[in-house]
């Protein structure tokens, strides 16, 4: 039995999208490019295999869709922190016992 398909969209909605493949994870980034790109302290981003869809393949074949992008993610919970080593000053990462990394994730077989 497959799972539903997620579907999201842009912030003005001109743009939909569909990601029917299953998720790999989630997590929070803390990286200043996404800091930079989202104008927060960090990004939660769910990861998929094998789409282009708002950040670039890792080294392990997967992207990031950012989870304020999806119709509802309510069932998706961050499994972890990454890029803690460029976390902002100006916010302390909360105490809420996710594995952190000073960069990206080690890839998980």
């Amino acid at each position: 039995m497959s799972s539903p398909a997620l579907t999201g969209h842009c912030g003005c909605g001109a743009v939909t999208f569909e990601i029917s493949e299953p998720l790999m994870g989630a997590a929070y980034c803390h990286c200043t490019r996404c800091q930079r790109r989202t104008g927060t302290a960090s990004s939660a981003q769910a990861y998929v295999d094998g789409s282009a869809l708002f950040s670039g393949p890792s080294a392990h074949g997967s992207v990031g869709v950012r989870l304020g992008a999806l119709d509802d993610a309510s069932g998706i919970r961050p499994e972890w922190r990454q890029w803690t080593s460029s976390a902002a000053g100006w916010e302390a990462l909360p105490d809420d016992g996710l594995p952190r990394f000073p960069e990206g994730r080690p890839h998980q077989p």
